[in-house]
C-alpha cells in the first residue's frame, strides 16, 4: 500500500512538471509570439487608461513613471513618428494609439501618443509586473490542483484498502481453523468478486472439512451392523443341516452383502461427487426414463401406479455427468417406491436456465421441520422397526446435484407424500459447466 501511495504522488508530480512545460513552452520560442504582442498591447492600453484616469491626472512623463511603476521617457513627435512607421503592431484605443516593436534582444518596445506627449514605456518591465502579480494566483492554482489529486487518490484507494484488509483478516480466520468466517462482500467495486470468491471458497472448505470428519466416524460406526450379522449369517449357513435352511441363510446373506455393497458403493460415489462432475450435453429426459423403465421392471417391489408429468416433450439438453445423475434418479425412485402408497409421479419443467425434474410419492410424507434432515447423512426418518438402507440415498442426491452447480428442494407433494425436487444446468448456459 506505501509502495502504490508512493508511486501515485510520483506520477501526479510528473503530470503536473508535463503541465507546466506545456503551458511555459511558447516562452521558450525563438520567434515573437504575436499572441503575446497582443497581450502586451492590451495590457498597455488598460495600465495606460487607469493611470490617465487618475486623481489628480498625472500632467508629465515623471507623474506617469510614478502610477505605472515602470520607466517612462518622453520623446519627441518626430521619434515617435519614425518609430512607429517601422513598427511590427500599431493599436489605437480610446484616444491613446500605440506602437510596439521587438529589437535583436526579442525585447517589447511600447511608445504611447499620450494628449499631451509621446512616451516610451518599459513594457517588458510592466509585461514581468504581470507575471509577478498572476505568479502567486497560478502557484495557488497548481497546488489546489495537486491536492485535488491527492485526496481524489485517496479517496479511490481507501475503501478497496480497507476492503482488502478485511479479506486477508477472514483468510487469515480460515488460516487458523475458523472455518465459519466470511468476508463482507461489498456492492460493486474491484473487490466485490475477490470477496465473492472466497466466501465460496471457504462454504466450500468448511463443506470438505466437516465431510471428511463425519464420514469416517460415521462409516464405521454404520459398518458395525451389516458386518455383524453378516458374521451372524456366516454362522447360520455353516450351521445348517437341512437343504432349505441352508438356502434361506445363503439368500439372507445375499442380501446383507448387497446392503454392504450399496452403503461402500454410495460413500465412494460421495467422495467422487466432492471432486466435482465431468460434465457434458446429455438428453435428460432419455436419462430419467431409463431410470424409470429399470424401476418399473424391477421384480421385487408393490406394484404402483407410475405417473411421467412432462417427459413426453423435446427438452433442450442439460449440462451432467451421466453415470452420476442416474444414480440419482435411482435413488429418488427407490425411496419414493419405498413410501408410496400406490403412486409415484415424475414431473418435469424447463425454465429459464435449469431443468428441473421432481419426484413425488402419496406416502404418509414427513413433518415440514424434518424435511431438511432426510438429506442428511445417515438419518432415517422413517418409523418402522425394518431398516431402509444407510441412509445415504438423498443425501448422495444433495452432493451430486449441488456438484452440478444446482439446488434439491424438499416439501410435501399434492399427492400427500413428499416432493424431493431437482435443479440441472442447461447445456446453452454461458461458460463451461462444474468439472472436477
Amino acid at each position: 500500500m506505501k509502495r502504490f501511495v508512493l508511486h501515485f504522488l510520483l506520477g501526479a508530480l510528473a503530470m503536473l512538471a508535463f503541465y507546466e512545460g506545456v503551458q511555459h513552452l511558447g516562452y521558450e520560442e525563438e520567434e515573437a509570439n504575436w499572441e503575446e504582442a497582443a497581450f502586451v498591447t492590451g495590457y498597455t492600453h488598460q495600465r495606460l487608461r487607469e493611470a490617465l484616469a487618475a486623481e489628480p491626472a498625472p500632467e508629465d512623463a515623471l507623474e506617469l513613471e510614478s502610477i505605472l511603476g515602470v520607466s517612462v521617457v518622453p520623446i519627441t513627435e518626430e521619434a515617435y513618428q519614425r518609430q512607429r512607421s517601422s513598427s511590427a503592431l500599431v493599436s489605437r484605443q480610446d484616444g491613446i494609439e500605440l506602437a510596439v516593436s521587438v529589437d535583436e534582444d526579442e525585447d517589447w518596445s511600447v511608445l504611447a501618443a499620450l494628449p499631451a506627449s509621446p512616451v516610451s514605456v518599459d513594457a517588458v518591465a510592466l509585461f514581468v509586473e504581470h507575471d509577478q502579480a498572476a505568479g502567486p494566483s497560478h502557484l495557488l492554482s497548481v497546488l489546489a490542483l495537486l491536492l485535488g489529486i491527492v485526496a481524489l487518490g485517496f479517496g479511490l484507494i481507501w475503501s478497496p484498502a480497507r476492503q482488502l484488509r478485511q479479506l486477508a483478516g477472514t483468510a487469515r480466520a480460515l488460516r487458523d481453523g475458523r472455518l465459519q468466517a466470511r468476508a463482507e462482500v461489498p456492492r460493486g467495486g474491484l473487490v466485490e468478486p475477490v470477496a465473492r470468491a472466497l466466501n465460496e471458497m471457504a462454504e466450500r472448505i468448511q463443506q470438505v472439512v466437516e465431510w471428511q470428519e463425519l464420514v469416517p466416524q460415521t462409516v464405521a460406526h454404520e459398518l458395525r451392523t451389516p458386518l455383524a450379522r453378516v458374521r451372524f449369517v456366516v454362522e447360520r449357513v455353516a450351521e445348517a443341516e437341512a437343504p432349505g435352511d441352508r438356502e434361506a441363510a445363503l439368500e439372507s446373506l445375499d442380501g446383507e452383502l448387497t446392503e454392504l455393497e450399496d452403503l461402500v458403493s454410495s460413500v465412494l460415489a460421495m467422495v467422487r461427487a466432492d471432486h466435482g462432475v465431468r460434465a457434458e450435453p446429455v438428453d435428460l429426459f432419455e436419462v430419467v426414463d431409463e431410470a424409470l423403465d429399470a424401476f418399473t421392471s424391477a421384480p421385487s417391489g408393490p406394484a404402483l401406479n407410475i405417473e411421467r408429468v412432462g417427459l413426453q416433450h423435446a427438452a433442450p439438453l442439460a449440462r451432467i455427468e451421466r453415470a452420476a445423475v442416474v444414480r440419482v434418479f435411482h435413488n429418488l425412485l427407490s425411496n419414493a417406491g419405498a413410501h408410496a402408497r400406490q403412486r409415484v409421479r415424475v414431473v418435469a419443467v424447463v425454465e429459464a436456465d435449469s431443468l428441473v425434474i421432481a419426484v413425488e410419492d402419496d406416502g404418509a410424507g414427513l413433518p415440514e421441520d424434518q424435511h431438511q434432515l432426510i438429506l442428511e447423512p445417515f438419518v432415517r426418518l422413517d418409523n418402522s422397526e425394518e431398516r431402509a438402507g444407510a441412509g445415504l440415498g438423498l443425501t448422495l442426491v444433495k452432493r451430486i446435484v449441488e456438484a452440478h452447480g444446482r439446488s434439491v428442494a424438499v416439501g410435501r407433494s399434492e399427492l400427500g407424500g413428499l416432493r424431493v425436487e431437482t435443479r440441472w444446468p442447461l447445456a446453452r448456459e454461458s461458460g463451461p459447466g462444474p468439472e472436477g
